[in-house]
């Protein structure tokens, strides 16, 4: 049995970038939901430099990876996704072929409106109204009003939008 060792050239590269973990312009954390155009972003760098990234989405493929001077970018679009939980990395290269993949950031893709159903108006007066109304999601809202027209397709008056998600409203 012969054995042979390959010892790779004096000055060889054989240290992998570091990626930092991704983030979305916007969102907190993974597991959120989310939907529209996304950007995401991330922190590369590597003894000598990168040189490449690929962006995925549950394993596959995604276009739209770029990075310069260490800073990487990636943006999506959710309604090529289906609703639910994805998997997306950036993975880096560097000249020598070293790779590294950032930690895992789970987006939930939610593209479906929630359904609005049992809108009421109660205590009707000549100046104001409630109106109520459930949502089959929790969401926050507000009223769009205007007085004297029977719609609100311009110069409408907004109620203040709430911040707590709730599906009464």
């Amino acid at each position: 049995v012969t054995v042979t060792t390959i010892v790779p050239p004096s000055g060889f590269d054989t240290t992998p970038p570091q990626i930092g973990a991704l983030t979305i312009s916007g969102v907190g954390s993974s597991g959120v939901a989310v939907q529209g155009s996304l950007r995401f972003g991330a922190i590369a760098t590597d003894n000598v430099g990168v040189t490449s990234c690929q962006f995925k989405v549950d394993g596959n493929d995604a276009p739209g990876c770029s990075f310069y001077l260490g800073a990487l970018l990636a943006s999506l679009y959710t309604p090529s996704y289906p609703d639910g939980s994805h998997t997306v990395t950036i993975t880096v290269k560097d000249a020598a072929g070293n790779a590294a993949t950032s930690p895992p950031f789970i987006m939930v893709v939610d593209n479906t409106p929630p359904v609005i159903s049992n809108v009421a108006a109660v205590n009707i007066i000549s100046n104001s109204a409630t109106i109520t109304w459930t949502t089959s999601e929790p969401t926050v809202s507000n009223v769009g009003y205007r007085t004297g027209v029977a719609n609100c397709l311009s110069a409408c008056v907004y109620t203040p939008l709430t911040t707590t998600l709730t599906t009464r409203h």
